[in-house]
């Protein structure tokens, strides 16, 4: 079988007799600045796309890096040979992105395309796995009219769609989208000294009982402030620093920092052995196989014991290998440990994850609380979830209560606990002690 083979007329013809991408067999990322410029001269409005697969890391620390490999190839594969793709250039620009030229006739369907044919299921050493990927688009002339311009272009852009939560399809540049990626680079390269230099703080929410008010416990929360950017919220860098893998050194200083505090919190809270300590898990801990083993020892080191533990997962932990994710959590809750599903509803899953996830808590999401008192349709899911997830043994905690109404809601909905800034903001360890006493009077 041949290797990739430009669309006669469009200049690049030439290029196919370099030495191919030896693994997709794909034009290589030398190549990728020469057909740019020949589509330039071919199509005056032509687009760069780059597609990079999300999360590829987890494939190659789960099942190694020969399936990995194998991934990439039958991807490289099934873009020679896709029905509609022929007449895109492209190449294998590095690692696990590859590089498409778009023509001048419509750009975003085109994309579209692309992207669909790559997430299709893909069946690689009997197992089958779905990839998402995300795109970075700039076209000329208005992103550039020389190739490096829009190379560079389409790469600003690709890491603001991979920076996304939950991932965006599609971005495509614009000057706006410079400016963000200058502000991703500044938190990127400070977060790589932020816990060396001590910019990195925990504080902690209390959470109480829905019914009579008592302390059920403290969410650990993450802050940071950068000497320059000034404080930047936990949902921008931490996105970030789970693609940078730097998740797990701010994980792991996270449980034992808030770890060690905990034997002081709970003498605070009238030593209640019921009282735990909440810390949020990222996907990509959870995706390292020794992760357990790991945590288990941390909690030793500190003196926590498992059981007043309680690791808060949301739907991203969920989508990313859900096989193994189970495993792990079943492995940590035989341990002791409480497993709480935050932010559940505002993704992708389903109710079906709730009867699969071996879970003991159930966050409801602020989005559904806060417009409650209002009688959005928000209330009626919410009371469904609440009342499905009472039925199946799960605990419920409300966040994001800030109104008197709101709390009243909750509770008629039957949530066990609640937590917002009505009850109390999230304070430093030094003033918990303050704001139970004032609680308690």
């Amino acid at each position: 079988m041949e290797s990739f083979r430009p669309t006669p007329g469009c200049g690049l013809n030439g290029l196919s007799a370099r030495e191919p991408d030896g693994l997709t067999r794909l034009m290589n990322r030398e190549a990728a600045s020469d057909i740019v410029d020949a589509s330039l001269a071919h199509f005056k409005t032509a687009a760069v796309m780059l597609l990079d697969l999300d999360r590829f890391y987890l494939i190659n620390e789960s099942y190694g890096t020969a399936l990995g490999d194998a991934v990439l190839a039958a991807l490289g594969e099934r873009f020679l040979q896709a029905r509609g793709l022929s007449g895109y250039p492209a190449c294998r620009y590095g690692g696990n992105t590859f590089l498409f030229v778009l023509d001048e006739e419509d750009v975003e369907a085109q994309a579209e395309r692309i992207r669909k044919v790559a997430e299709l299921p893909l069946s690689v050493q009997s197992r089958e796995l779905q990839l998402s990927v995300s795109c970075g688009i700039a076209q000329a002339p208005y992103h550039g009219k020389q190739a490096n311009d829009l190379l560079r272009h389409s790469d600003t852009a690709l890491q603001i769609a991979k920076a996304s939560r939950y991932g965006a399809e599609s971005v495509a540049y614009s000057l706006e989208l410079g400016q963000t990626s200058s502000r991703r680079s500044m938190i990127e390269g400070g977060l790589r000294r932020a816990l060396e230099l001590g910019q990195l703080r925990v504080m902690f929410q209390p959470q109480y009982q829905a019914e009579d008010g008592r302390l059920r416990g403290v969410e650990a929360l993450l802050r940071w402030h950068h000497p320059e950017l000034g404080a930047v919220s936990p949902a921008e860098f931490v996105p970030i620093a789970e693609q940078t893998g730097q998740i797990r050194s701010i994980g792991e200083w996270m449980i034992r920092t808030a770890g060690l505090q905990y034997g002081r919190l709970r003498e605070l809270a009238g030593e209640d052995q019921s009282f735990r300590l909440s810390v949020n898990l990222s996907a990509v801990q959870l995706s390292e196989p020794s992760f357990a083993d790991r945590l288990l020892g941390l909690l030793q080191e500190v003196g926590l014991p498992p059981a007043c533990l309680e690791l808060e997962i949301t739907e991203s932990c969920m989508l990313e290998q859900m096989d193994q994710t189970v495993r792990q959590l079943r492995w940590l809750r035989q341990a002791g440990i409480r497993i709480a599903l935050d932010d559940f509803g505002t993704g992708y899953s389903s109710l079906s994850y709730l009867s699969r996830l071996p879970a003991d808590v159930l966050k409801l999401d602020k989005s559904f609380v806060q417009p409650a008192e209002e009688r959005a349709a928000g209330w009626l899911i919410a009371e469904t979830m609440v009342r499905l997830a009472r039925e199946l043994g799960l605990e419920v905690v409300a966040e994001g209560v800030e109104t008197d109404a709101q709390l009243a809601l909750v509770r008629a909905w039957g949530c066990d606990a609640v937590q917002g800034y009505l009850l109390c903001r999230p304070v430093e360890s030094v003033d918990l002690g303050t704001v139970i006493a004032a609680r308690s009077s």
